[in-house]
Order: C-alpha cells, then sequence, then structure tokens
C-alpha cells in the first residue's frame, strides 16, 4: 500500500522472522533500535523513530523489494517469480522479490516458450503450465495459450484462473495472525503469532506499553528516510495503551475491465490487493491507487480542496484536472497506456490521515491507437 505506518516493535520480534512463532513473553526494553536504522520484516521497510521505541513501516509493493542489506525499499530488476525467454533457446528466471534474475540455457532437444524450456516435439495432448499462459501439445508441437491479466495457470486443471493475491503483499487475518501471499499468487499463506505478540499492518510483533507514536500516512512507498516528528500539524500524537491491538478494517479497491461498455454476465472484478489513497495538496488532488501484479489503475481528482465529496464527472468538469489512467503491464513500466475520455468518479467518504477514502467510479479509457476499454463497477475503501 502507498501510505506509512506506525508500528511498535520490540527488538525481540525482528530479529528473526520466527518472532512471529515465539512461545515466550519477550522481554521488556527502554530502547528497540538505533535512530536511523532500517530492517526489512518480509516486503516491509522498518525505520526506527528517534525515540528508539517505534518503528515507521512501509510496504515496499509490487515494484520494489526490501533489501535485506540497507533495510530498504529498491527498485525491482524483473517482475517478481516471472519466468521469459531470453530468445529462443535460454529462459530467464526473475526470483520471487525480483531483486535478481537468472538465465537458464535450455537443452539442444528444448525450446524457450513462455518462460519455459520445453521439448521441441510432444506426444499426445499434454498440458503445461507456463508463465501466465498454459501449454498444449497439438500436432506434435505445444500451442501458447495467454492468461488475462490478473490470472495464472492453474497446474491442477491447466486453465487460466482468477489470482488469489498479489506476492508482494501482507495482511493480517486477525488479530493475532499474519497472512502472506504465496510467491505464485494462488493462496493466502497464514502464520501464527506467539504469546505475546500482536499482528500489525501485516506482520507479527510484540506489543509494547504507553509508547507514543505518530502515523504519517502520506502514501510514499519510495523507501527513503521518513519524517518521524514528535508532532504533526499541531496535533496530539497517538498514546497507545499496554497491549492493545489496533486493527484496521482491509482496504479494498475494485473494478471490471470490459471491452464494452456493458460488463459481460457474470463477469468478475479484478481486485487489487495492493491499494492506497494519498492527498497531495500542493496539487490539490486526491490520488487513488491499485495495483496487481504488473496491472495497475489511478484515480487522480483535481482539482478540490481537501476532504472535498460529491461526484466528478468528465462531462460536468466539476474537477478539470482529474485523470483514470489504466496499464494491463503490456506497456512501459511505470506508465498507463490507457488514459481516460470519459469518467465519473464519486467520493462519499474524505477522510483525514488515518481515515477513509471511499466511493465509486466508471470511466472510458484508450491508448494512443484508439483501442478502447470500460472500467466499470469500480469501488474503493482506502485508509488514508
Amino acid at each position: 500500500m502507498l501510505r506509512r505506518l506506525l508500528a511498535i516493535l520490540p527488538v525481540l520480534a525482528l530479529v528473526l522472522s520466527a518472532a512471529c512463532t515465539k512461545t515466550t513473553t519477550p522481554t521488556a526494553v527502554d530502547t528497540l533500535c538505533a535512530d536511523g536504522t532500517f530492517i526489512c520484516i518480509g516486503n516491509v521497510s522498518a525505520a526506527c523513530a528517534p525515540s528508539g521505541k517505534a518503528y515507521v513501516t512501509t510496504q515496499c509493493g509490487v515494484d520494489k523489494f526490501c533489501n535485506a542489506t540497507t533495510g530498504k525499499c529498491e527498485a525491482t530488476v524483473c517482475e517478481k517469480g516471472s519466468s521469459k525467454c531470453a530468445g529462443s533457446d535460454s529462459s530467464e528466471i526473475c526470483s520471487a522479490d525480483g531483486s535478481t534474475k537468472t538465465v537458464k540455457p535450455c537443452l539442444a532437444t528444448e525450446s524457450c516458450l513462455a518462460g519455459f524450456c520445453v521439448s521441441k516435439s510432444c506426444g499426445g495432448t499434454s498440458q503445461k503450465c507456463a508463465w501466465n499462459a498454459v501449454l498444449t501439445c497439438s500436432s506434435k508441437a505445444w500451442a501458447k495459450t495467454d492468461c488475462k491479466s490478473g490470472e495464472m495457470c492453474d497446474p491442477a486443471t491447466f486453465k487460466c484462473v482468477a489470482r488469489a493475491c498479489d506476492g508482494s503483499y501482507t495482511q493480517c487475518k486477525d488479530e493475532s495472525t499474519a497472512a502472506h501471499c504465496s510467491p505464485a499468487g494462488d493462496a493466502w499463506v497464514e502464520q501464527a503469532c506467539g504469546a505475546g505478540n500482536g499482528c500489525y499492518d501485516g506482520v507479527c510483533h510484540a506489543q509494547v506499553n504507553g509508547s507514543t507514536v505518530e502515523d504519517t500516512g502520506n502514501g510514499s512507498t519510495d523507501g527513503d528516510a521518513m519524517s518521524m516528528d514528535d508532532t504533526k500539524d499541531g496535533k496530539t500524537l497517538l498514546e497507545l495503551p499496554p497491549k492493545d491491538i489496533q486493527l484496521d478494517a482491509p482496504d479494498k479497491f475494485e473494478v471490471v475491465v470490459s471491452e464494452s461498455a456493458t460488463a459481460p454476465d457474470g463477469a468478475v472484478p479484478l481486485s487489487f490487493s495492493n491499494a492506497s489513497a494519498a492527498w497531495l495538496d500542493s496539487l490539490g488532488t486526491l490520488q487513488i491507487t491499485g495495483a496487481e501484479g504488473t496491472t495497475k489503475v489511478e484515480i487522480q481528482v483535481a482539482k478540490i480542496d481537501e476532504f472535498a465529496t460529491g461526484t466528478f464527472t468528465a462531462v460536468g468538469q466539476e474537477a478539470p484536472d482529474s485523470i483514470v489512467g489504466y496499464s494491463d503491464g503490456t506497456g512501459a513500466p511505470g506508465k498507463f497506456q490507457y488514459q481516460a475520455a470519459d469518467y465519473t468518479i464519486t467520493v462519499d467518504e474524505f477522510g483525514d490521515v488515518g481515515g477513509r477514502i471511499k466511493g465509486s467510479f466508471s470511466a472510458q479509457v484508450a491508448d494512443e491507437g484508439g483501442k478502447k476499454l470500460w472500467l466499470l463497477d469500480g469501488k474503493f475503501d482506502i485508509k488514508r
């Protein structure tokens, strides 16, 4: 998610990833870390606050990974877990966190197809799963069927099915259970937090008595040094009582992507496991973003006043600088190759930092070549 969240993390819960399953009650400490230090908790970067009693945590997201050496989010060098062909006789394999890639030469009897080395000839009607594709033997040769954006090949049925989640994301199932998406994106893997620990912002850690913390919540995921002042805009900092687990409602961002203006019967909305909502004060813009793998949707409502609600349309020009962008992952990295020609965005709730941004949207989008798509029945409910 594109926001920064504070969590109270004792050192014993951060030394090893196994701390979440530790069964002994952690010993209380005066300080947790040294000011200015960073540590990784899975795909989350945790920065030590000046007091040494708290961490600011940042989800690195889809396009970044947490570098265990620096403790900071860094840009991936390839799509996490992907396999691509490096020519016709080699497979380029990306690590699960997207930090490295290796080239695997195919055998003399093989060629690369959809990122995998497969035999040049095949028999019968056998099938295989490749990277986001189904391979089927036809006339003694492999035929490839690409899965749609947000789908994966199911190795049990050899059919394209919707991914259950995004491998870069973590969340809390409940107050004592963390869950992370499997590398393949096919299931959530649960992890019980040990005695004395709770689940906060998707990770397990112990509780610190009476520590004062601040939720900066400004939507950044760049992994750079974060502002951790003792006060913010004159507001009183949050005092966490002993063993108080604060759990947020899960963020929601979903939309149906259609090739027609009417969604087909039974259309399943694309659900984004990485979602964020941020107020860009200098631009007078409410920015709402969803990412699932390489698929992204971004809404910018501008220019408006902070906390403004209502319906904003292209026809009415209520917020004339508004933008709706969509990327299916096939364009240039970081670019939205589809832009809205028409849109309707309704903001029902626009809370302060720590509050919720709720609403709905629809849009007709087109690429530079004139290809049109429709974003239908979009809904968002995201913590700011």
